[in-house]
């Protein structure tokens, strides 16, 4: 694979490299970047008492999802979330911050 070559860094600090793979015949393009802001949001969230509700308890905030997670479960589990629709973007959704592994972007506690 040829050395990456750096395209844009977006406005969020995440930065997309495209490489090519000469065995393969194929450009591939990699985004990396730094989550640790929105986990220790998720986390203060978590811990401020409010359980997610805000003032009038007309909605609650239950998670905060960055781009490069939700592009990651995207490609994992070959979901275009995209297209899903109503329950099926919900149970999606509600599967991937119930599992343990993705609990630090959650801002409540309990099951979803």
């Amino acid at each position: 694979m040829s050395s990456p070559l750096l395209v844009e860094t977006l406005p969020d600090g995440t930065k997309e490299w495209l490489h090519y793979d000469e065995a393969d015949e194929r450009f591939i393009l990699q985004r990396e970047g730094d989550v640790e802001a929105v986990i220790k949001y998720c986390r203060e969230r978590q811990n401020d008492g409010t359980n997610g509700y805000g003032k009038t308890r007309e909605w609650r905030h239950i998670a905060e999802v960055p781009n490069l997670i939700l592009l990651k479960w995207m490609n994992e589990d070959g979901v275009d979330v995209f297209r899903l629709k109503g329950k099926e973007l919900s149970k999606f959704i509600k599967r991937k911050l119930n599992d343990p592994d993705w609990h630090a972007f959650r801002t409540v506690s309990g099951r979803i």
